[in-house]
């Protein structure tokens, strides 16, 4: 798990820093900014690369908000928890869609509130997942895992993404009913689906999709416009 901290007062930075290793013990990656223009270049237009976000609000160069509606272009999904002084910028915080406010000075029983309800969410997100016969094995394959549900021949494929494929006889019709409803599902040509969670960027004159992974995907001349409308709409970008 990485997590980025951005506090332009170093010693809170990395006293939220301690706090939020504390709660996730070995697993976490923390990385600290103390200059939001420098979490911004890190960022680039990458910010799938963290699994969650902890800005300060009022801080030079950048503001906590102004660093938030950048990561919301690439990425509509990622946990933004805004840490601050000041409940002013509540209503503001709607636009990013905020996962929490913790008010400073930090406690520990605050911070530990907020990550409880936030893994509680990642949980029963992560109970999401489409169920298929595979070389008559019942799979279970989580959302989260999905690259792409592709026909293959007279098989249907799901690449994953830091996994091997999975392989069924069963045809894509009728797998589609358990994630049509998600709107992370997109197709990008014929009846091939791709997950838009997993994706960093479009390329619109090469037509194609870079995924988390570092693969690609090519998207059908006659897909291109519906998937660029899904995409940004998503990722609340422009057409």
């Amino acid at each position: 798990m990485r997590i980025a901290v951005c506090d332009d007062i170093r010693a809170q930075a990395e006293e939220l820093a301690r706090l939020v290793a504390k709660y996730y013990t070995d697993d976490a990656d923390i990385l600290i900014y103390t200059s939001s223009k420098a979490l911004m270049n890190a960022i680039g237009n990458k910010s799938k690369q963290f699994d969650l976000f902890f800005l300060d609000i009022l801080m030079p160069e950048y503001n906590g908000m102004t660093v938030a509606e950048h990561i919301r272009r690439n990425n509509d999904e990622v946990p933004i928890i805004f840490v601050t002084s000041t409940p002013d910028y509540a209503i503001q915080g709607y636009r990013v869609d905020a996962t929490a406010y913790i008010t400073k000075p930090i406690s520990a029983k605050d911070l530990k509130h907020e990550l409880d309800k936030l893994e509680k969410r990642r949980a029963k997100t992560a109970d999401e997942r489409i169920v298929i016969n595979a070389d008559g094995a019942v799979v279970s394959i989580p959302f989260s895992e999905i690259r792409s549900i592709e026909k293959h021949d007279r098989k249907t494929v799901i690449t994953r993404i830091g996994k091997t494929p999975v392989y069924t006889n069963q045809p894509i019709s009728e797998i589609v009913p358990q994630f049509k409803q998600y709107s992370q599902f997109a197709i990008f040509s014929q009846s091939n689906y791709v997950n838009l969670t997993n994706a960093l960027e479009f390329y619109k004159k090469e037509r194609c999709i870079e995924m988390c992974d570092g693969s690609s995907i090519e998207v059908a001349r006659d897909r291109m416009k519906a998937l660029l409308d899904r995409f940004f709409i998503k990722y609340n970008g422009d057409v």
